[in-house]
């Protein structure tokens, strides 16, 4: 049951990419085609504080700190599209200041070394950190992408969300190990 669950929610968060782009170029999406999908959905069903210091006409920032596991395959899906009424912009994060401009800090398993600095850069602010491996979680890291039988799988930290002042969707949570 679970399975079938988790089956027909990937394929409706690949349907729910902006003009299926992702969902139309191969019947089996590969690794990084279904975290981008993730990513970007992951962000419409989480709740950010209403005193986000970010205004309605600002971007809404999907940051990539370190190696880009998406080579340009997120940012082509998802720029010009809206999330919470505000233009979404994929960018690369190559220093610690820049990381509170995120709303969706993405961090690559290349910065496996400086988990604990970078969850730490943003410790107090509401920004949704994902990483593409288990020990992102360990480390602090909100969500954490992992691998099992051959699948893409996410894990959850509802404290560090709740910490990060994020809400997240029971329909998410349904989705994922929880911490």
């Amino acid at each position: 049951m679970l399975i079938r669950l988790l089956t027909g929610v990937i394929a409706l968060f690949l349907l729910l990419l902006p003009s299926g782009r992702l969902a139309a170029q191969n019947a089996q999406p590969s690794e990084s085609e279904l975290k981008a999908a993730f990513l970007y959905n992951f962000a419409k069903f989480v709740a950010w504080p209403q005193n986000d210091s970010a205004g309605r006409d600002s971007l809404f920032i999907i940051g990539i700190i370190g190696d880009n596991p998406f080579q340009g395959l997120l940012k082509e899906a998802v720029e010009g599209n809206s999330i919470r009424s505000r233009e979404v912009r994929v960018m690369a994060v190559d220093n610690i200041d820049s990381l509170s401009n995120c709303q969706v800090l993405f961090v690559s398993s290349s910065e496996k070394d400086d988990y604990a600095g970078i969850i730490g850069a943003v410790a107090d602010q509401p920004v949704l950190t994902v990483g593409e491996d288990e020990d992102f979680s360990d480390a602090g890291g909100i969500i954490a992408f992992y691998i099992r039988d051959n699948r893409v799988r996410f894990r959850i930290d509802v404290e560090a969300a709740a910490a990060a002042d994020l809400n997240i969707s029971s329909k998410l949570l349904k989705l994922a190990e929880l911490r």
